[in-house]
């Protein structure tokens, strides 16, 4: 038998995001099976003051499950929450494989899981990336309203995850690198974004560093006065002056933007005075 249950993304997102479940008794028979051998993770009652910021709007929206009474349950470093009115009848156990399992007498509702090839609920972006996706359970009676309505109570977990995490829904995003590698220059160690380190070529010289991609210029740091380029600052008293050059693709302007990250390492350096005119 086959069963769907809509995501419900609420008016803030103006999209219907929608999950098709679908397994063999055969399936959710084995892993049934399976289940009995993992462990119950611990979950915690919500306390009143969370409950009471859960029950204020989105600003300036409607959210249709800012009533729903919840429970806490650990999750892949995160906190989800569950509504509370199942907590009695639904099982959640964590895999052996680490994701987690919610069941009801031993048939499948969905399990989540963290960073894995599933369907798609979103990602919780910070100082690392978790996608989160999902796979559907079967093996009951499609007549089951209360199975039903346990199913498509994931909502309020998606819903919970956009209140409390930076949470961006549908999509499976990866943290971009945001490391620098340094560059020994006569005047001091400039930092430039790792991503470019095999693309970009730099050449250093006494009284300038000058960088560029296959043979096309990006921009020279100039260490001498000059009427050229644009000052930067003094470091100690010398000039830095930055001359750029056109570029006619994507990739080679983000390269060409990425002196701010130069700019920004420099200005946290007390011997650097940023030219403000």
């Amino acid at each position: 038998m086959k069963h769907k249950f809509i995501i419900i993304v609420f008016s803030v997102l103006l999209a219907a995001f929608l999950v098709a479940c679908g397994k063999s008794g055969e399936e959710t028979g084995a892993a049934s099976d399976k289940m009995t051998e993992e462990s119950s993770i611990p979950v915690t009652d919500q306390t009143d003051d969370t409950a009471d910021s859960e029950q204020t709007e989105t600003e300036g929206h409607d959210d249709p499950f800012d009533s729903v009474e919840t429970f806490n349950i650990p999750f892949a470093g995160l906190t989800l929450k569950y509504p509370a009115m199942w907590q009695d009848s639904v099982t959640v156990r964590e895999t052996e494989d680490g994701a987690l399992a919610f069941t009801v007498d031993g048939i499948s509702l969905f399990t989540l899981y963290a960073n894995a090839e599933h369907s798609i609920l979103g990602t919780v972006k910070g100082e690392k990336y978790t996608v989160i996706s999902v796979e559907c359970g079967t093996g009951y009676d499609s007549s089951d309203d209360t199975f039903a309505a346990m199913q498509e109570d994931i909502n309020v977990i998606i819903s919970n995850l956009s209140k409390d995490y930076d949470f961006e829904i549908g999509v499976a995003l990866e943290k971009e690198d945001d490391s620098v590698f340094e560059i020994e220059t006569s005047v001091t160690t400039l930092y430039y974004p790792t991503k470019w380190k095999d693309r970009v070529t730099v050449d250093v010289e006494d009284t300038k560093v000058s960088f560029s991609c296959d043979g096309t210029p990006l921009f020279d740091l100039v260490f001498t006065e000059s009427d050229d380029g644009y000052l930067l600052g003094t470091y100690s008293g010398t000039p830095i002056n930055i001359v750029d050059y056109m570029v006619y693709d994507d990739t080679l302007a983000a390269m060409q933007e990425d002196v701010n990250v130069i700019l920004q390492h420099l200005m946290e350096d007390e011997n650097f005075v940023i030219h403000l005119n």
